[in-house]
């Protein structure tokens, strides 16, 4: 998700990349998952799992179902139409619907991001991929066994139907994204730890791909320092998986940016606004990405997010005390400093 969003071994090896052999095969044990390391380019690593797939599918589904407001987004809007013309067997439908009545009668209900529950299932099932588990119930430590159980009610008519497109979807956005991350992986990464006075991470950041990740196409949760993007959201495609993969792995330093502006404003003795922060993401790797491609409209303008309130009054503002700062004309303190001496 784009607020409710490591780079490899310092600053000098992001350029590097290497595509690593699966740790698991779709010939796995008795139908077990697939599970693999797909590749580790430009500072990251991503991942490609079946339960991953599987649990965030049932959980756009069911939230589908649920009728929450943002089920008809553009990221997550498809869900419904696939799980209609899969090609389920009679069997296989039943099941299947039993497990979204499970998650949308529970998880479905939670924050993928901010929930702890929420976020202690999806580390779960992130774990069961890891782990080469073929059964989610069987799994040791698993923390719900109610979602267990739908995982494993839904897994068989999963995998014959909608999980090999949705696995072909994960490699094919990889070779649009590898490239980018190559050629503009390392600048990003600098530009951005000086944009906001930080070190860059140095271990390789996780990104699960998945095909429906949430309304927003992408989050990241900063505790498990992992992120999930989806391979099928047209926003998250090439050219702008460059900006939103960088903005996703901004939010893994939230503690430091925040940490800055709010030490700032209890010294100025203003109130800082909850978003502001991410205003400052999406302008700094917004900035930076049409920096290194010409041409390139960054994410918040190509989208309108600078026409919907409160963020046309962090437009100018930016403008005018941060960017300066992202051309190298003075230091994150200074812009810190005049950023919020101009908020009202």
């Amino acid at each position: 998700m784009l607020r409710f969003l490591w780079v490899w071994a310092a600053l000098g090896a992001v350029a590097c990349s290497g595509a690593l052999a699966p740790s698991g095969t779709s010939n796995g044990p008795r139908g077990g998952p697939d599970r693999a390391v797909l590749r580790r380019v430009g500072g990251f690593e991503f991942h490609g799992g079946f339960w991953m797939d599987l649990h965030h599918f049932l959980y756009v589904a069911a939230r589908s179902r649920n009728g929450e407001r943002d089920a008809s987004r553009s990221a997550v809007e498809a869900a419904p139409r696939e799980l209609e013309s899969a090609g389920f067997r009679p069997d296989e439908r039943a099941a299947v619907d039993e497990a979204i009545e499970t998650y949308r009668r529970t998880l479905a209900r939670r924050d993928l991001v901010f929930d702890a529950e929420a976020i202690r299932v999806t580390d779960g099932v992130a774990a069961l991929d890891d782990g080469g588990a073929s059964t989610a119930s069987g799994a040791r430590g698993f923390p719900d066994a109610g979602i267990a159980r739908a995982l494993d009610l839904a897994a068989p008519g999963y995998r014959r139907t909608l999980w090999p497109t949705h696995l072909a979807r994960h490699p094919a956005w990889l070779s649009e994204a590898a490239p980018l991350l190559e050629a503009h992986g390392t600048a990003m990464a600098r530009g951005l730890a000086a944009a906001y006075g930080t070190s860059w991470p140095t271990a390789p950041i996780r990104v699960d791909l998945v095909a429906f990740a949430n309304w927003a196409g992408a989050y990241t949760v900063s505790s498990s320092r992992r992120i999930t993007m989806s391979s099928l959201a047209a926003d998250y495609r090439a050219p702008g998986c460059l900006e939103l993969l960088f903005h996703e792995a901004s939010h893994l330093l939230d503690p430091q940016i925040d940490g800055r502006f709010e030490a700032e404003a209890r010294a100025q003795g203003k109130s800082l606004p909850s978003d502001l922060t991410h205003a400052v993401i999406f302008e700094s790797a917004g900035v930076l990405a049409a920096r290194e491609l010409p041409g390139y409209v960054p994410h918040a303008e190509r989208n309108g997010f600078w026409t919907r309130r409160p963020w046309p009054a962090y437009r100018p503002l930016l403008t005018e005390n941060w960017d300066p700062h992202l051309e190298g004309r003075f230091g994150v303190e200074e812009a810190v400093r005049r950023l919020i001496a101009a908020l009202p």
